[in-house]
């Protein structure tokens, strides 16, 4: 359970960054188009995390306790 929330967390905070580095009123796109491009980002989050805790024991053991 520990391990998910971490994950959550730090897909919370990327998104939320790179949320506040994009103004969506200014880029004069269809929300459509903002929140499937707010899925992707999620999806190479995710999976950006899954590879670095596959090679990182250390990050492993830190988010996943395992």
């Amino acid at each position: 359970m520990g391990g998910t929330l971490s994950i959550y967390a730090i897909h919370l905070t990327v998104i939320t960054l790179l949320i506040s580095c994009l103004d969506i009123d200014t880029l004069q796109l269809p929300y459509w188009l903002c929140v499937c491009g707010m899925w992707i980002m999620v999806l190479i989050i995710s999976y950006l995390c899954h590879i670095l805790i596959g090679k990182n024991r250390c990050l492993s053991l830190l988010l996943l306790g395992k």
